[in-house]
């Protein structure tokens, strides 16, 4: 079970789902902290242990999920609006 696999902190959620920084829990706090500075996700103790309930619950911001929206929304590209007005 998951739960039995993790650390119940942010940093080693980010390690499971990232096996290859496996054990670079700076790493991960860096990330962590670098996002939240940023206010892409909520802030508050990211080393705190959470319930595995609590843990698995989003905590991106609004600015979070709108900048995860724009990376992740196809763009035309010049040559496709080209072709496009032909």
């Amino acid at each position: 079970e998951v739960a039995e696999k993790i650390h119940r902190t942010r940093a080693g959620l980010m390690e499971y789902v990232f096996p290859e920084i496996k054990g670079s829990s700076d790493l991960a706090n860096h990330v962590l902290q670098d996002l939240s500075a940023r206010r892409l996700i909520e802030s508050g103790r990211l080393d705190s242990v959470f319930c595995m309930d609590d843990l698995l619950k989003p905590y991106t911001t609004l600015l979070g999920k709108r900048f995860l929206e724009f990376i992740t929304s196809p763009l035309k590209s010049a040559d496709e609006e080209a072709r496009q007005d032909v």
